[in-house]
């Protein structure tokens, strides 16, 4: 069970502030993981999804309250709803109220955020972290406790969602050793046309 260690809510549990700097792709409960901090940075080419319902079984990780909560009610539900995979810049242009920025960027802008945060003292930060979580720290363990009754109903011990994942698995499987095969063959000819200029 995703609650077995209570990790996603440690950064909202962290007394001060957070920044989540998801420069890299963010896929099912890693992204709900960012979606648990006070500020999210995204990065224009990375790609973010919530790919549950694609495998058969219903959103879990508290996705279901804090991937609405972030992205908005209509966008959340749709990213939810249909696992579709979604490239920063996309979520920009759907006017998400987080920043996204250039992948080389997204750190060191974390970094300048955090600088200017720290300008404050760390009695202010804790008191305007309190009451900025206070009600959805309240609702996460019910949201734990919801998607994990629609785990029992959707995935533990279903076979049909077992050969659902393993089907996908299986495809993206094969694709990944035709892809590496054929790339495989690419360096073999670049290095078959660069021996004879080698030999000179």
């Amino acid at each position: 069970k995703f609650t077995d260690f209570k990790i996603f809510q440690l950064a909202m549990q962290c007394e001060v502030p957070v920044i989540a700097a998801m420069q890299g792709h963010g896929i099912g409960a890693g992204w709900s993981l960012g979606m648990f901090a006070d500020v999210v940075l995204f990065g224009e080419e990375s790609h973010y999804v919530s790919p549950y319902m694609n495998y058969g079984f219903t959103p879990g990780a508290g996705s279901t309250l804090m991937v609405p909560t972030r992205l908005g009610q209509d966008l959340g539900r749709e990213s939810l709803l249909t696992g579709h995979e979604y490239v920063g810049r996309e979520l920009g242009a759907r006017g998400i109220a987080h920043r996204v920025l250039p992948r080389e960027q997204v750190l060191a802008e974390a970094h300048a955020l955090a600088r200017r945060m720290a300008r404050s003292t760390r009695g202010v930060l804790k008191a305007l972290k309190r009451q900025w979580t206070a009600s959805l720290l309240a609702r996460v363990e019910e949201t734990y406790a919801q998607e994990l009754s629609m785990h029992d109903e959707t995935f533990v011990g279903r076979a049909e969602t077992r050969a659902l994942i393993e089907g996908r698995f299986a495809r993206t499987v094969v694709h990944e050793v035709r892809h590496a095969a054929a790339m495989q063959s690419v360096e073999h000819q670049a290095i078959a046309i660069e021996t004879p200029d080698a030999a000179d």
